[in-house]
């Protein structure tokens, strides 16, 4: 029994936390090529994850990935997994602290990603765009339950750097194309809900600022996204003011543009303001 359960358990068990609490959905599909497992680790060639509203196309492949476990922490009724791979010519470190084997728990996941080469990333695999290119780096944390998403919590950041963003898939604007200095997105995981707090793209000639939310879990997945145009240039399809807008299902977005500026802070005391004093207030 001790031996099944080195064997088969450990890997499974992680890719289940790491792929359906990453992409908040049961409709994952990992595939694992080339497995050796041993003792205290084990190896694979390959892993590719994909899901089911995205026919034909992988999410996400790792190469070279290498798991190693400490099999003496099952003695507690817990598991602690550290796992490396290569993505795309960049390094993915995760780690996975307190899987629950014979009792119940909330493990501890950290995700690690440098160097990311988004040139690489196959075109046409995302409903948001075509492709990009560029740097990506970041981190993940999260307390990952696998019984309910409820008590869920977490944090991340994560960082694009000296590239673009091909083909984005605006209505009535077709292949848009958004050069970039930096992107940085970074907020909070409560519950099935994921809090983008800061969105910041520092375009070529373009400046977006935003926020929203993308709710997890069930088959889709809602997607609530707001970026304004802070800053452009005669060189930018979009005028100064814009509002970007990502609606609906994350596999399937609607992302449209408005011309009119966002109202906020004095702007909108103003309005009031002039509102009352026309109605006699």
């Amino acid at each position: 029994m001790l031996g099944t359960i080195l064997v088969f358990f450990p890997y499974q068990r992680a890719l289940k936390i790491v792929s359906q609490n990453l992409l908040g959905s049961n409709r994952v599909i990992v595939a694992l090529e080339g497995p050796h497992f041993g003792l205290t680790g084990a190896q694979a060639s390959k892993i590719v994850v994909g899901h089911l509203a995205v026919e034909g196309k992988p999410l996400f492949e790792l190469r070279k990935i290498d798991a190693r476990w400490h099999p003496l922490s099952l003695l507690t009724g817990k598991l602690a997994i550290f796992c490396t791979a290569l993505a795309y010519d960049g390094m993915v470190e995760c780690s996975i602290d307190g899987i629950p084997v014979l009792a119940k728990g909330s493990p501890f996941m950290r995700i690690k990603f440098e160097n990311v080469n988004l040139a690489k990333y196959p075109e046409g695999a995302l409903p948001w765009f075509n492709g990009m290119s560029g740097s990506l780096s970041g981190w993940i944390k999260e307390e990952a339950s696998l019984e309910t998403k409820v008590n869920q919590k977490g944090s991340f950041r994560i960082v694009m750097t000296a590239g673009e963003i091909k083909g984005i898939r605006v209505k009535g604007l077709p292949n848009l194309v958004l050069p970039y200095k930096e992107v940085l997105a970074e907020g909070r995981i409560t519950g099935s809900k994921i809090y983008l707090d800061e969105i910041l793209v520092d375009g070529e000639n373009i400046a977006l600022k935003g926020n929203g939310t993308i709710e997890r879990g069930g088959d889709e997945q809602r997607v609530n996204l707001t970026l304004a145009c802070e800053n452009t240039s005669r060189l930018s399809p979009l005028a100064k003011g814009s509002v970007i807008s990502v609606t609906g299902d994350q596999w399937h977005p609607t992302i449209t543009i408005s011309t009119e500026p966002v109202q906020q802070g004095k702007e909108v005391d103003a309005l009031n303001h002039n509102m009352e004093a026309g109605l006699g207030l």
